[in-house]
């Protein structure tokens, strides 16, 4: 049987360059990561019923820190910010 989230892991990781605490921030490689953990919150909620507008890239929700205007399964609307990092202390 094949097992879809294996794939999609797998995918996802190729695609993130490895940092290791010692490495300084880098906006290219972060910008990366973030869009990497959109897709993967997306996808998430895709599967749960959600329909996902991408506000990202509009100004007067980026004034408002919004990302996403999230559709629920019985039409009600919800705004979400997404944040993903993978370096911690």
């Amino acid at each position: 049987m094949y097992n879809n989230n294996q794939h999609n892991e797998a995918k996802l990781s190729q695609q993130i360059p490895p940092l290791s605490q010692k490495q300084e921030y880098d906006f290219q490689t972060q910008k990366k990561v973030g869009k990497t953990g959109e897709a993967i919150v997306d996808q998430w909620l895709q599967i749960h019923g959600y329909r996902i507008e991408d506000v990202s890239d509009l100004r007067q929700y980026q004034k408002a820190g919004i990302d996403r205007v999230l559709i629920r399964p019985n039409g009600s609307t919800a705004t979400a910010e997404y944040k993903t990092d993978i370096k911690a202390k």
